[in-house]
């Protein structure tokens, strides 16, 4: 979904400006950068999340669970998800 996105934009882009996908667009550019910022920004304790459910089998790394950043991050995207405490107890 993200990267159809972003084909879709650099599509009308180089449409409006009438220019070959091949060619680099300088609009383009600066636009592609302000949207992987932003999706970077917004994600990153989805990113924790992940790497929480799914670590590295790095053995000189905590495990998740133990990693005081990993865990926090994670709890952030948790508040997000479940903005009510009721949404997330079961039965």
């Amino acid at each position: 979904m993200w990267d159809s996105m972003i084909e879709n934009v650099k599509f009308e882009i180089y449409k409006k400006e009438k220019r070959p996908t091949f060619e680099v667009s300088l609009f383009y550019k600066v636009i592609n950068e302000i949207i992987m910022a932003h999706w970077a920004k917004n994600n990153t304790p989805l990113q924790y999340l992940a790497h929480s459910l799914n670590p590295s089998e790095d053995s000189t790394k905590l495990g998740p669970h133990k990693n005081p950043e990993v865990s926090s991050e994670r709890m952030k995207c948790f508040r997000r998800l479940f903005l009510n405490i009721d949404d997330c107890l079961c039965g």
